[in-house]
């Protein structure tokens, strides 16, 4: 039998009110309850995420040659919003201005 989640550390983070419209749309459409919940829902999917992707950096860069190489590069810069065109709701990777 699995254990229950114990959820005993609270976190106060600030965000935009497009950040806070986006998770809302999300916990919505996935019909979550409270918006507690999509956050960490949200959080866990990324770090997941994350791992998986650095994963098939490692797999991809070993099968491409140089220009696919780069390519993989801006893709991957632009999915951990380290890309210019990936800074959304006002995160800023090159100052950011608190951390967690």
């Amino acid at each position: 039998m699995a254990k229950p989640l114990v959820l005993t550390e609270k976190k106060l983070i600030a965000m935009s009110p497009e950040m806070v419209s986006a998770i809302n749309d999300w916990r919505f459409k996935n019909r979550v309850n409270t918006e507690s919940e999509a956050v960490r829902r949200l959080i866990a999917f990324a770090l997941n995420a994350q791992e998986e992707l650095a994963r098939y950096e490692t797999i991809a860069h070993n099968c491409l040659d140089y220009d696919q190489q780069e390519l993989l590069a801006k893709i991957v810069k632009l999915l951990q919003g380290t890309h210019p065109v990936g800074h959304h709701f006002g995160h800023d990777t090159e100052n950011p201005s608190e951390e967690g």
